[in-house]
């Protein structure tokens, strides 16, 4: 039988058996203040195969606006519309969509929150908020 790396380390590093799992645990996800807003997928349930050429390309201004307001940039495409620095949100008025970002404030909310008007949608406002109240 050859003797691999992997097959001395628990030789070398005694571990119990929950070691490698908190390790892995500890490890994962540190880049991020909150793991869980930056998995979900970007607008998973709008159904993008019934709309126009043009509700596409205004889709794909507020994609990019929110993945820049994900990053606490400014928006590229969206215009200012309202800046409340007490309240702790800043919304945004785009092509079809309104983006609000939210950074503090008496509420304590975080992120970024849309709303995709029917204009692209093609029937009801589609709501999409990744906002969230972290934890002290």
């Amino acid at each position: 039988m050859a003797l691999t790396f992997f097959s001395l380390i628990p030789k070398l590093i005694p571990m119990r058996p929950s070691m490698p799992c908190l390790l892995f645990i500890l490890t994962s996800g540190c880049a991020s203040m909150d793991p869980f807003a930056s998995s979900k997928p970007l607008f998973h349930s709008l159904n993008e195969s019934r709309m126009t050429d043009t509700a596409r390309s205004a889709l794909a201004e507020a994609k990019w606006d929110f993945e820049c307001a994900r990053k606490a940039q400014p928006p590229r495409y969206a215009r200012l519309i309202h800046l409340n620095s007490k309240q702790g949100c800043t919304s945004y008025e785009g092509r079809g969509y309104k983006l609000t970002t939210y950074a503090g404030g008496p509420r304590h909310r975080v992120g970024p929150r849309i709303v995709v008007e029917p204009e692209i949608t093609g029937g009801r406002p589609y709501h999409y908020d990744e906002s969230y109240v972290p934890f002290d």
